[in-house]
């Protein structure tokens, strides 16, 4: 599909032309829908836990060693972006207005291209959230004072190769081990326009970044064998930090408890304890919510995987994906909105009717009977995401890499846990930042 000048220019970039040409195939086959089956509710995928079983996942958490990851590379563009008066007013209330240095009697037109200016270009991790007595805390900050509240040691934030410098020296001194990583150039994908040819920019073949699911191999080199992982805009002040804390601790101690079922019943498996067919048969349907076969083998195989437990949230409209079960899969998924086809209106009907929603809080092992997964080879890449973006005023067709918790996460053994909707305080607009969950006093 490649021409002979096009392969020799994929190569000096230091890239494989092999990989454009699987790219391109995607691309030209159009969107890949997911199909949906029905969704994850309580009791049927989604667990709501009891005061007991909360009690004793705090207990395991607590015996465990977990590291935090964090996708922080985002743009706070979208942050600054559609700024009305009524927003812009109240600015005087947040911690960003110190940040200016404007007379308190400033129009919101002034404030509106103070703020844009100051802060449009910085990346989201670096945003003063919340008010602090040393000046105001950034959403790296409250991740970090997270961590510690937590008992967490370790934190890896991925970030644009450009604020690596500027992400370096705001940790300068933090009380957690922190460890940065920038989104392999490697993983980003080409563009096809309408006619299904390579975008190109000034003659060079268009690359765009692929992605949050190019992430996965950062996520493998931490070499945690347990990690949190959770969006760098999810953060509360320190007043409000309780329940979020305690919730995370649940999530991951809910992991913790587990994997010690999962590698008791695998350990009988192997050893062909008498029985053990049967106890991992009945563990699969009801903490997995998985129907295999009763077969040694099968139940083997199911067993050796990476594990993730995820929060879900009661579903009040907020974009992104969601818990469901989907067709061709055993297995439990998180899907975005981006892969159920728009112009199928039962499918549509099923993902309006999810009662819970992907706030992205999960708890993952990454490590098992044989030591650190290839996570690749757990990955779904049927599931990459073809979706129509503009570039310089053209309508292109661009290529996502499986998501991270969508497509790569497709064949781990995953669990559904409810949370309550006060934990989720994303930042997604700076109207969120005048929210209760964003205000202590």
């Amino acid at each position: 599909m490649l021409t002979v000048a096009e392969r020799e220019q994929i190569r000096a970039l230091g890239r494989e032309p092999d990989a454009v040409e699987s790219q391109l195939a995607l691309l030209r086959g159009g969107p890949r829908y997911r199909a949906i089956e029905r969704p994850c509710a309580l009791g049927d995928g989604i667990l709501r836990l009891d005061a007991a079983a909360q009690e004793a996942a705090i207990a395991a958490f607590d015996g465990s060693r977990f590291g935090a990851f964090v996708p922080a590379s985002g743009a706070a563009s979208r942050l600054f972006s559609n700024l009305g008066d009524d927003v812009v007013r109240r600015v005087r209330e947040l911690a960003l207005w110190g940040t200016l240095g404007l007379p308190d009697d400033s129009s919101p037109d002034a404030i509106r291209d103070a703020l844009i200016d100051r802060w449009a270009a910085v990346p989201k991790g670096l945003i003063p959230f919340h008010p602090a007595p040393e000046g105001y805390c950034t959403a790296i900050d409250e991740h970090l004072s997270e961590c510690v509240a937590l008992g967490v040691r370790s934190a890896h934030f991925t970030v644009g190769p450009e604020h690596l410098g500027a992400f370096k020296q705001r940790v300068a001194g933090a009380p957690v081990d922190v460890t940065f990583s920038v989104q392999d150039p490697g993983t980003d994908t080409v563009a096809v326009d309408a006619a299904e040819a390579l975008v190109r920019d000034d003659g060079a073949i268009l690359f765009r970044p692929g992605g949050h699911g190019a992430l996965m191999q950062n996520v493998e080199d931490t070499r945690f064998e347990l990690a949190l992982i959770k969006n760098i805009d999810n953060v509360v002040p320190e007043a409000l930090r309780g329940d979020v804390v305690r919730w995370r601790r649940i999530i991951g101690g809910t992991l913790v408890r587990l994997l010690a079922q999962i590698r008791g019943l695998y350990s009988d498996l192997m050893d062909e304890v008498p029985g053990a067919v049967e106890r991992a048969a009945r563990f699969a349907d009801q903490d997995l919510a998985v129907d295999v076969p009763h077969d040694r083998d099968a139940l083997v195989l199911l067993l050796d995987r990476p594990v993730r437990v995820c929060g879900m949230v009661p579903n009040d409209g907020q974009p992104g994906g969601g818990p469901f079960f989907i067709e061709g899969s055993r297995v439990p998924q998180i899907i975005e909105s981006a892969e159920v086809d728009p112009e199928d209106e039962r499918q549509q009907a099923l993902w309006r009717s999810a009662s819970h929603f992907n706030p992205v809080d999960m708890a993952v092992a990454l490590t098992g009977p044989h030591g650190a997964y290839d996570l690749e080879r757990f990955s779904d890449p049927a599931a990459a995401i073809v979706t129509r973006k503009t570039h310089e005023g053209r309508s292109i067709v661009v290529l996502e890499h499986p998501g991270l918790w969508n497509g790569r996460m497709a064949r781990w053994n995953t669990v559904f846990v409810e949370l309550p909707r006060h934990v989720f305080q994303p930042v997604k607009t700076l109207a969120d930042l005048l929210g209760d969950g964003h205000r202590s006093t």
